[in-house]
């Protein structure tokens, strides 16, 4: 293949690997709300779980139509045709799974309007759970490495072990900390400070966590929030109506994220990007 070919298609992978880590992060934590949803009988995380349902389906079918725009733009060889195939059928796989998460939170609603929940074994599941969601983790990481090294084996290029390895240590990162990601012993003055709610899916939240990880020594953290990139097209992505909302839901937990890195001592040695 064309070095310049090959160096387009890999960036093309690269991208649509990003993508399939995307699902599997919304997947992933779509399992663990699940849960947290049926252990606590709560009704307003099981409606987080359903309505992240809507972002996976729309994210599967994106990047089905990714894979589907490579294969006519790259006309790849039957090799790289297989790999995009095995990408596609993780993908798949990813969203089936995001599909087991919103039974159950239709599961919990369902018992709560027969009015006869039961206690069940809060501790038991959360275990469970954290085990689910590492081994959904490990498997998308493992098999976006795989497909790095089948483009390894064929292009020799040292960027793609770099890549594998650094997917490797965010793994390694996110399974060694799970005090870190833990924001439920966070006393009540911050989580109001912030605006975060344990067990759903926020930006707040994630704010939060940014501030824990700074706190244990973490030197560079990212946070991405989703959905500026809009066209307007209905209320929610209208630049009078979604975009205000969106303003609205960051203003408070950044405010409160730069007055708690100063109150700890910790924004004289910490830069903040927005």
């Amino acid at each position: 293949m064309d070095k310049h070919i090959s160096s387009q298609f890999d960036a093309d992978l690269t991208n649509v690997s990003s993508r399939v880590l995307e699902l599997g992060g919304l997947v992933e934590s779509q399992t663990r709300h699940a849960v947290y949803a049926l252990a606590q009988f709560s009704v307003e995380v099981a409606n987080q779980v359903i309505a992240t349902e809507k972002q996976v389906n729309r994210l599967e079918v994106e990047i089905d139509a990714e894979l589907a725009s490579i294969i006519a733009r790259r006309q790849p060889t039957a090799r790289d045709l297989r790999l995009l195939m095995a990408i596609s059928k993780i993908t798949g796989n990813l969203e089936r799974a995001g599909d087991e998460a919103e039974r159950i939170a239709r599961m919990v609603k369902q018992i709560l309007a027969q009015g006869s929940p039961h206690n069940l074994p809060s501790s038991e599941l959360r275990v469970a759970s954290d085990l689910a969601s590492g081994l959904l983790r490990k498997a998308s990481i493992d098999a976006i490495n795989e497909a790095n090294q089948l483009t390894y084996n064929e292009f020799k290029d040292p960027e793609i072990v770099a890549r594998m390895a650094q997917y490797e240590m965010a793994f390694k990162m996110q399974i060694s900390v799970p005090d870190v990601m833990n924001i439920n012993d966070e006393p009540a003055y911050i989580h109001e400070m912030y605006g975060t709610k344990p067990g759903e899916a926020s930006f707040a939240n994630n704010v939060l966590l940014a501030r824990k990880l700074v706190e244990k020594g973490v030197r560079f953290v990212q946070l991405f929030d989703w959905g500026w990139d809009s066209h307007g097209t209905d209320g929610s992505t209208a630049v009078d109506i979604g975009l205000i909302n969106k303003c609205r839901s960051i203003d408070k937990p950044i405010t409160a994220l730069l007055l708690d890195l100063k109150q700890r001592g910790l924004l004289d040695e910490t830069l903040v990007v927005w």
